[in-house]
């Protein structure tokens, strides 16, 4: 089984941070509107994405994942009017978590991937690992936002986002949106133009299968426990 960093002891995390091919893996999500869906799906997305690709080089033995506890609150102004999501201020945003990267690398762990699930945090998590790559010397960190791996461009509530939780064994019904406590649309267009509450991708869902998802991420971390942290990179 993965370990997990809020159940192991300072001394065993010394232990651990001693092994070379250790990756601290911390899951992104959010609490946020998801139409008739749950608040926190991209944090529970994240957190089993997380579990089940390390539980696969677990077995392999090809690296030991140390998986820390999901940071379930996110960046999500665009849908901070609407009832029930939990934005953080971007500021308050990026120093969360650039102290949580922080001391994991005090705990003496070379390799970090921050594992996102929202695509609100990607930006801003980018930017605090190219802040930090430019301060540490010997590390690995990573960004791995989990549609980039599918090759797919990620919805808000919408088919492609259905699959995912879906394939992960997560029921889930986005419905119609109706009723979700938002009146007007967002003022910004990312992308594609959105309806009040959901984004919606012209064309075919491709398939994505619990092999798909968890075979990508499993590949990529095998990729990352595999730098060499002499140099730094994201």
């Amino acid at each position: 089984m993965p370990l997990e960093y809020a159940r192991i002891s300072a001394r065993d995390l010394e232990n651990v941070a001693l092994k070379g091919d250790v990756i601290a893996v911390i899951p992104l999500g959010s609490v946020e509107q998801h139409c008739e869906g749950p608040l926190g799906l991209d944090s529970m997305v994240a957190e089993r994405l997380a579990y089940e690709a390390c539980r696969r080089l677990e077995e392999e033995g090809r690296a030991t994942c140390l998986i820390l506890p999901t940071i379930h609150y996110g960046y999500s102004p665009e849908w901070s009017r609407v009832r029930g999501t939990i934005s953080l201020p971007l500021h308050v945003y990026a120093k969360l978590l650039e102290e949580v990267i922080e001391g994991v690398v005090r705990g003496g762990v070379k390799r970090v991937v921050l594992l996102n699930a929202h695509g609100g945090n990607a930006g801003v998590a980018e930017a605090i690992l190219r802040g930090l790559a430019s301060k540490h010397e010997g590390l690995v960190l990573a960004l791995v936002n989990y549609w980039e791996l599918l090759n797919v461009r990620l919805d808000h509530g919408g088919p492609v986002e259905e699959a995912v939780a879906r394939a992960l064994g997560l029921e889930v019904d986005f419905g119609n949106c109706v009723d979700v406590g938002y009146e007007s649309r967002p003022r910004v267009i990312l992308g594609s133009p959105r309806e009040p509450s959901r984004v919606v991708l012209e064309g075919a869902v491709p398939p994505l299968g619990p092999e798909a998802l968890i075979g990508a991420l499993a590949k990529a971390l095998r990729k990352i426990a595999s730098e060499s942290p002499l140099k730094h990179s994201i």
